[in-house]
């Protein structure tokens, strides 16, 4: 939810507006946001207490900041401008408390917290999954900060410089051999293998602890 202070640092005023058109804006914004109306935070700006009831709503500008125009137009009437502040509310995992780097994060270090990121939703670099307990503390954490990779990382399925399982699976067919990682991954991660006998190394996903799954064979 909307702080007091954050409603002072963005020079948000106390407007009421009218119901009909908070709700054509939040329909518009949640239209080309593509996320649902009800997540939708509004804070009204400049303008906001002069609007009057709805005609055509027009909404202008790229959101920076979640700032956007409002402009309603109406046969035979000045078209009325306002400023509007929207943004999205998640629930998103937060540090209960200091964390420091290297840590494994158990239930008592999350806590969950609704807040709300202003502007349209950004794409975010892909994930390897939604955060939970084992995961590492890649960077000192302080209370309250999200949790979120690449701050903290999921728990590594293979070691680097441990001994791996190769495995390969086809047609109901499965053999294994085993192996030496030479990088650390995560589950789902590409791992390289030293095998003895064989002077390249050998290429596959981390499939679970200590297990590599190989794609193209053992040849």
């Amino acid at each position: 939810m909307i702080s007091c202070v954050e409603l002072l640092i963005a020079g948000v005023l106390a407007a009421p507006v009218s119901a009909p058109i908070e709700a054509r804006v939040r329909d518009g914004l949640a239209a080309r946001w593509g996320v649902e109306a009800t997540r939708l935070e509004l804070a009204w700006g400049a303008g906001a207490s002069d609007l009057s009831e709805p005609g055509t709503v027009t909404i202008e500008g790229a959101g920076r900041e979640g700032w956007v125009v409002l402009a309603i137009e109406r046969p035979g009437r000045p078209t009325q401008v306002a400023r509007v502040r929207a943004g999205v509310r998640r629930t998103e995992p937060v540090a209960a408390r200091d964390l420091a780097a290297g840590a494994s994060l158990t239930a008592a270090d999350i806590a969950w917290q609704d807040r709300t990121q202003w502007g349209a939703p950004r794409l975010e670099r892909a994930t390897p999954g939604a955060v939970a307990t084992g995961w590492r503390v890649r960077r000192p954490l302080a209370a309250g900060e999200r949790l979120a990779w690449p701050a903290v990382a999921p728990p590594l399925a293979v070691q680097a410089g441990a001994p791996v399982t190769l495995v390969w699976r086809e047609g109901g067919v499965e053999v294994s051999r085993p192996g030496i990682a030479v990088n650390g991954a995560v589950e789902g991660g590409w791992v390289q293998v030293r095998v003895d006998g064989r002077a390249g190394r050998l290429v596959g996903r981390a499939t679970g602890a200590g297990e590599v799954s190989l794609a193209g064979g053992m040849r």
